[in-house]
């Protein structure tokens, strides 16, 4: 169970990097990472004020390094495509194509499926 919530968190922050690199391509890297951060830290904030989950720096960490495989990614499209609509494309297909893990993770390791 502790390894599925690691690939959990890494996971469910990978399209936050593709999509605020992709929404922020002028924007230095670092300051991508430090939005992704930002909305990590709010993430575990709000579930230790509501009480849903647990909240934990291990999880701030983990969301971290799945934003930064989020932009790595989306960097790497960008010099390997080079046009902005196939780097479009090529996202879109991606996230069609890793909805079903997401979901996985989100819902199935969550009720023991």
């Amino acid at each position: 169970m502790a390894f599925a919530n690691v690939v959990r968190n890494v996971l469910i922050f990978i399209p936050l990097g593709v999509y605020v690199s992709w929404l922020r391509h002028w924007a230095a890297v670092w300051l991508t990472v430090l939005t992704v951060a930002s909305v990590s830290v709010a993430v575990e904030i709000i579930q230790g004020v509501f009480a849903v989950g647990a909240s934990d720096i291990d999880d701030v960490i983990l969301n971290c390094v799945g934003g930064i495989m989020g932009i790595l990614t989306f960097r790497l499209l960008s010099v390997i495509l080079r046009d902005q609509s196939l780097v479009r494309t090529a996202m879109a297909v991606l996230s069609l194509l890793a909805l079903p893990v997401w979901c996985y993770f989100l819902f199935g390791v969550r009720l023991h499926m």
